[in-house]
């Protein structure tokens, strides 16, 4: 930075005024304000303007105060009682409690132009003093906290709008402002979308409830997302959105666009299913299509997209985009007339589609050899106010850099390809270009990489090329450690490879890069549940409900989380919270539906899992989880029937195999299990859970090597779960391989210390070896991590009873039947400690309430036996070892009990 005083900051224009004056000479050097890079004062496009035209004009220096600095538009806030200023100083009321909470937004381009702060060494000289020239170093621009399209608009990311919804709007105006925003929305381009999305916050704050403005404006957020900063606001504006037009349109069809468009937006990964669902069930909505062709074309299938775009075209006929990624599709696809008569028809459409006269001067150069007609297209296309994605500037200016190399234009052609790279780092072609025009590669300075690499991150994603998708989104959040989305992406992709440690730790520092991300607190809880890690799983959804008290995804994280630790009530509490802020959300009827199958309400159960795939008819987990819970509810037929008809419809959907699969072991039907679960696995050889489910099959079947080579391969698959390690050691321990089984379970344990009942299996096998001491360790460890189950306090009692401390084995005991209803085995249990004790009333208080449960159970009576004998009462022992006799005709200490009778007779 240079030395010397600093003055401003100034508004632009101010600059201008002071630059005529003869103030400034354009010496000076400016930088964006509060801290932006020192560049030369013509170095910056609007300045270098003003400055050519001073040049040509002869200038007085007037004598000037020091200039000082010049209050700015303020920050949209959020009062501390929750009323919204957003627009200058203006605070509205809050919403009427049933509408979505409103976010902040971006500052309308209305207000006055930026800022500037200036500084020179120089000092000006008037007739009769001297005073300092208003910078020593430097002049900076200021632009607004929020977003003003007409400064600098290809460079600044932008806020999306969210609208405060009038309380005495106009609903004929409302349909008015539709009207005109889709006079702009037609053409197809950034700033286009920019007054577009104005035009449809203002139809929206006329009539909250009209849906038709909220789908418009989501569809208007969708194409200004690549712009966007993308951060925790933008991401509540869209769920904002949602919300609302789910309430104005609960169960209609612009509900369903409106899902289909927000999960787009966010990179759900339910967007793929709703958009299916919405074709099907409206084949003659356009914008279900060009959602449809977007998918498509993000992944590379030019081809689908270029089909999917043409049947948009044919239903909205009006729009350019669909005829400019037309064109754009078959100029990738290598067939440059298409793409050329495509492009021709987007500019008919509206002239000034520079995105379009980009690609065509692309195509005019790469197919046609008609580098006059390219590279006059190509710079009016860069020399236009209007903003491209970094990908598609960069393809331009490589070609434009081979034109002016074609021509000798030996500099030029070298800057435009060092632009190209700049804005394509990852792109080794760019590089070698570089070389080849005689600059260096690596000293190119990226420009907006994080969002570069972001949308080759999701690309990637989508095309399930995790190993490609996280060094994308590491290199984002590298080159942007404030872009919390990245690191979101990083953990979601790094738990999809398995490596469980590193995406937590991604996750952790998305919330720490962004508070009021909700999708980094949710997604972490998720994962830490799926390790059975609850207290940190609850330590991060209080944070996250402490930066988002609205949210109805974090009441949902807080169900999912009381499902997975079995807590059906309070599970259900938190559900129908969520519920009642978005009572359309798929995921959140699924989940449902599942806690009302633990609570045994399966009427209920079908009533919310129905309902979810009726919202989402493609949704696979909707669909598993409905013919899941009719197998249970209808028995294992009717849920047989129902995935055989899923695989039919839809036999690439491997979850419905798998699914299958699991009907068939309900129903013991262990070789028809197999052989769909080995069809999964012919499919996708690193599908764990088909290997998990093939391996239950076997064991049940008592196919103990099949079984354990199936658990292996899963462990091998995904070596940071130890699910497959620990089935494995339930194997060793069935054939009685202790050792082996020991082995496992520590395993399991090294691996991951919370997973459930390891402690208790490997305390199984330390008794079954003889080692009651470490046996009872690994049961007090299991206890502390699981103090709701009942197993570790029974085999507690188990080992306490067989070590004669009877006292402990009965407080066990009794632990074990307050948690879990119990037959009449745990209460003969306690009977024998008691008898142990010398509490012989209380042990046959207990073996009143063990036949009370059961009165049919053999040990019943065989205790009972021995505790009369032990109080002196042969004859009444007799008759119990006699009934324990008849009940259990041959026990295997039947000799023994015989013998015993006759001692007593």
């Amino acid at each position: 930075m240079p030395t010397g005083h600093i003055y401003g900051p100034f508004e632009k224009a101010k600059a201008g005024e002071l630059l005529a004056k003869g103030v400034l000479t354009g010496e000076e050097e400016v930088a964006e304000y509060p801290a932006g890079e020192w560049v030369g004062f013509s170095q910056v496009h609007e300045l270098s303007e003003l400055l050519m035209e001073t040049l040509a004009q002869p200038t007085t220096r007037p004598k000037m105060k020091e200039a000082t600095k010049v209050s700015h538009t303020p920050t949209p806030t959020i009062t501390p009682s929750g009323e919204f200023s957003g627009r200058g100083t203006v605070k509205t009321k809050k919403l009427k409690e049933a509408a979505p909470q409103p976010m902040p937004q971006r500052q309308m381009p209305l207000g006055p132009p930026p800022d500037i702060v200036l500084s020179t060494e120089k000092k000006l000289k008037s007739k009769t003093n001297f005073i300092p020239l208003i910078i020593i170093a430097a002049a900076a621009l200021m632009l607004y906290v929020g977003w003003n399209q007409k400064n600098s608009p290809k460079t600044k990311t932008l806020s999306l709008l969210v609208p405060i919804p009038k309380k005495n709007g106009d609903p004929a105006k409302s349909q008015e402002l539709i009207k005109e925003g889709w006079s702009y929305f037609y053409k197809d381009t950034f700033l286009n979308y920019i007054k577009a999305e104005e035009f449809f916050v203002r139809a929206v704050e006329e009539k909250s409830s009209n849906v038709d403005a909220t789908v418009m404006l989501l569809m208007a957020d969708n194409e200004l997302w690549p712009f966007a900063k993308q951060d925790s606001r933008d991401q509540g504006v869209i769920q904002w959105l949602l919300q609302a037009a789910s309430k104005s349109d609960l169960y209609g069809p612009k509900r369903s666009l409106a899902t289909a468009i927000s999960q787009t937006i966010l990179n759900d990964e339910n967007a793929k299913s709703q958009i299916d669902s919405g074709l099907i069930a409206q084949p003659s909505e356009g914008r279900f299509y060009a959602l449809k062709a977007q998918q498509y074309f993000n992944v590379g299938d030019y081809e689908q997209a270029k089909n999917y775009y043409e049947k948009t075209a044919t239903l909205m006929p009006y729009w350019a985009k669909p005829f400019y990624m037309m064109g754009l599709s078959y100029s990738h696809m290598g067939n440059g007339p298409a793409a050329q008569e495509n492009l021709i028809r987007a500019l008919k459409l509206y002239a000034n589609h520079m995105g379009a006269r980009l690609e065509l001067g692309i195509v005019e150069e790469v197919f046609f050899n008609h580098s006059d007609k390219a590279k006059e297209n190509l710079i009016v296309a860069f020399d236009s106010e209007e903003r491209f994605l970094p990908q598609v500037e960069s393809r331009g200016r490589a070609v434009l850099a081979q034109i002016y190399k074609k021509n000798g234009e030996n500099s030029k052609a070298l800057k435009e390809a060092e632009r190209a790279l700049g804005l394509n780092p990852s792109d080794p072609s760019l590089q070698e270009l570089v070389s080849r025009y005689g600059g260096n590669g690596a000293k190119v300075e990226a420009r907006g990489t994080d969002k570069q690499y972001m949308q080759q991150g999701d690309q990637y994603w989508h095309m399930k090329n995790y190993l490609a998708a996280q060094a994308q989104f590491k290199a984002a959040f590298a080159a942007n450690p404030r872009n919390a989305t990245a690191a979101l992406r990083t953990g979601e992709v790094l738990w999809q490879m398995h490596q469980a440690g590193e995406a937590l730790n991604y996750l952790q520092k998305a919330t720490v890069a962004d508070p009021k991300l909700v999708a980094a607190y949710t997604r972490l809880a998720d994962y830490k549940t799926q390790r059975f890690d609850f207290d940190g799983a609850a330590r991060v959804l209080e944070s996250a409900l402490k930066s988002n008290p609205k949210s109805y995804e974090i009441l949902r994280a807080y169900a999912l989380f009381y499902f997975r630790r079995g807590e059906y009530t309070s599970a259900e509490s938190y559900a129908g919270k969520s519920l009642k802020m978005y009572e359309t959300d798929v995921v959140g009827n699924q989940l449902m539906a599942r806690i009302q199958l633990g609570k045994k309400d399966v009427v209920k159960a079908v009533q919310y899992s129905r309902r979810a795939v009726d919202l989402d008819p493609r949704n696979v987990e909707a669909q598993t989880t409905y013919g899941k819970i009719k197998a249970a509810y209808e028995g294992e037929r009717s849920g047989e029937s129902y995935f055989t008809e899923l695989i039919n419809t839809y036999p690439a959907e491997l979850e419905y195999r798998l699914a299958l699969g699991d009907v068939f072991i309900q129903g013991e039907q262990y070789p028809a299990a197999r052989q769909v679960l080995e069809q999964v696995i012919a499919f996708d050889n690193n599908n764990k859970e088909a290997y998990l489910s093939l391996g239950d099959a076997y064991f049940f079947n008592n196919q103990w090597e099949q079984a354990l080579s199936s658990y292996l391969s899963a462990a091998r698959i995904d070596p940071s779960d130890p699910s497959g390690l620990f089935r494995a050691g339930e194997v060793y321990t069935k054939v009685g391989k202790f050792v082996e089984a020991q082995k496992q379970f520590q395993l399991v344990i090294r691996i991951n210390s919370f997973f459930p009942r390891a402690h208790y299996s490997l305390a199984k096998v330390y008794f079954k070896s003889g080692t009651g001491d470490l046996a009872l360790k690994e049961l007090d460890e299991e206890k502390r991590l699981n103090p709701r189950l009942a197993d570790p306090y029974e085999l507690a009692g188990d080992i306490l009873l067989f070590m004669r401390k009877f006292q402990q084995a009965a407080q066990n005991y009794q632990k074990a039947a307050e948690l879990k209803p119990q037959g009449a085995n745990i209460y003969v249990k306690q009977a024998k400690a008691y008898r142990g004790q010398g509490s012989y009333d209380a042990a046959l208080a207990m073996l009143r309430l063990a036949a009370a449960k059961e009165s049919g159970f053999a040990e019943i009576y065989r205790e009972q036996g021995f505790l009369y004998e032990q109080k002196g009462m042969t004859s009444e022992a007799a008759v119990s070892f006699n009934q324990y006799l008849r009940l259990e005709p041959n026990p295997p200490d039947k000799s023994a009990i015989l013998d015993k009778i006759k001692e007593l007779e």
